[in-house]
């Protein structure tokens, strides 16, 4: 069983979003991974999170570098601060 992972994103009044996640320690990939997006995503506009492409990390070659579970964690994370991005759309 898989411990929950809990992410909030936090509005700014530039309308810009800084994601929070809550992960449990003993999961450090994840921790990892999403400190990775947040870091790269912390400050843009909820649009712009919205429009990045699951495989963002193709032009980087970064499939040749990390195991498919790894890329497949990368999406899992990114896909829910989308969906948390696109709460924020337009409001």
């Amino acid at each position: 069983m898989h411990d929950p992972v809990f992410l909030f994103a936090e509005k700014q009044p530039d309308g810009s979003l800084v994601f929070h996640f809550d992960i449990p320690p003993q999961s450090p990939t994840v921790r990892g991974l999403a400190a990775i997006l947040a870091n790269g995503l912390n400050g843009c506009q909820p649009a712009q999170i919205v429009s990045i492409p699951a495989d963002f990390y193709a032009p980087m070659n970064l499939q040749e570098a990390i195991s498919y579970q790894r890329l497949n964690g990368f999406q899992g994370v990114l896909a829910h601060m989308k969906q948390a991005a696109a709460r924020h759309l337009g409001g």
